[in-house]
């Protein structure tokens, strides 16, 4: 889905430039796209911090609320995606703004579902004692904490100076606006190759309840070996 968004946007912003005229449906298309990837990205992080083959050998009820908040996602990204292209960046009544309203709630919604299951999946980890398992999830938290305050960031300076002034002075840095979250997403995706990268012990990774419940029952031998002296 990113090559096919990047190929349409590419095609378009080349035709812009060779005709100096915009295909209005070749805009839209690109959005739908990268609304779809957007959903899909999204519901990817939401099965992995749910611990879904690492904890979890199935989501189970999960299942559906993520492909029901998928749905909606890609519905209201859809919406704020075709007014932001259709619309000027100071349109006067203001419909992209409002339509990107509802959808910070629901990305709000579910960044608070992603990291209170990060944290329960952290806390089965550590209970556990995978140690692995554990760093791994640590390093992903860290990554979408500051993915999260960069886009917080970003999102207060983009919004008071381009969308709340009367005039545009600094228009030649407007690229930035669209070339921001492209980049942002780039640094997530880069960061999760790294940390699920194939390697020669990816079975450490992987859901096995058997070795789990040998490492707890390695732990438990010291423990009646202790008793057994005491008496």
């Amino acid at each position: 889905t990113g090559l096919l968004e990047k190929a349409v946007f590419l095609g378009e912003y080349q035709h812009v430039n060779t005709n100096g005229e915009s295909v209005s449906g070749a805009v839209i298309f690109a959005e739908l796209v990268s609304s779809l990837k957007r959903t899909v990205a999204r519901m990817l992080v939401i099965i992995v911090s749910l611990g879904f083959g690492i904890v979890k050998p199935r989501l189970g009820p999960m299942l559906h609320r993520v492909l029901g908040v998928g749905a909606l996602y890609f519905i209201l990204g859809s919406i704020e995606g075709c007014l932001r292209a259709m619309r000027t960046k100071q349109d006067p009544s203001k419909q992209a703004l409002l339509a990107s309203i509802p959808l910070a709630v629901l990305d709000a919604a579910i960044c608070w579902w992603i990291f209170t299951s990060l944290v329960q999946t952290t806390r089965t980890l550590r209970l556990r004692r995978n140690v692995v398992k554990l760093s791994l999830y640590r390093h992903f938290t860290n990554t979408l904490i500051f993915c999260v305050v960069a886009a917080l960031i970003f999102m207060v300076w983009s919004i008071k100076a381009h969308r709340f002034t009367d005039c545009l002075t600094d228009w030649r840095e407007l690229w930035i606006d669209e070339a921001y979250w492209h980049l942002l997403f780039v640094i997530v995706l880069l960061v999760i190759m790294v940390l699920w990268r194939p390697t020669a012990n990816n079975q450490r990774y992987a859901f096995s309840p058997l070795s789990d419940m040998a490492d707890s029952e390695d732990e438990e031998e010291p423990k009646e070996a202790m008793m057994n002296d005491a008496f």
